[in-house]
């Protein structure tokens, strides 16, 4: 929670915090190790993220539907994850496959994703189809994306 509102996805929390100024001072309600305890923290400010659209090759700029970033450090580690691509906003095929903001791109058709451009190459390849192998909350899943 945030100031005593609940946080339903990650990405909520992101929203939220990105609401209030630097050097805000606020409650964060966490839950750690089975039990949940509330902390107090001041809010620096954020370098921007990197949205990067992945696409296809040429015009095909809608080839897949995602506006993915790369993870830091701090947020690999707090996910349990050595790599992916946090999905930043979702449209066309991704969207139409189930994929939402907040999921983590891990891996496409078994191979593992670790930068964006890592993303793009492997689903530039043709296909006509793609499994994405996504972390959701604590469930890890795959979606079948038809970019064809």
């Amino acid at each position: 929670s945030i100031n005593g509102q609940k946080i339903a996805r990650s990405i909520d929390l992101s929203s939220r915090v990105a609401e209030l100024q630097p050097g805000t001072k606020t409650t964060l309600g966490i839950w750690r190790n089975g039990s949940s305890r509330e902390v107090q923290v001041s809010l620096g400010e954020a370098k921007s993220p990197v949205k990067v659209a992945v696409s296809g090759a040429g015009e095909d700029s809608g080839r897949l539907g995602l506006a993915v970033r790369p993870l830091g450090k701090d947020e690999l580690r707090q996910l349990q994850i050595d790599g992916g691509v946090l999905v930043e906003e979702v449209s066309g095929p991704a969207a139409q496959a189930g994929l939402r903001p907040g999921d983590v791109v891990l891996a496409v058709n078994g191979k593992p994703v670790k930068s964006v451009d890592e993303l793009r190459k492997l689903t530039v390849k043709g296909s006509k189809h793609v499994a994405l192998l996504i972390k959701r909350d604590e469930a890890r899943l795959f979606v079948p994306v038809e970019i064809g």
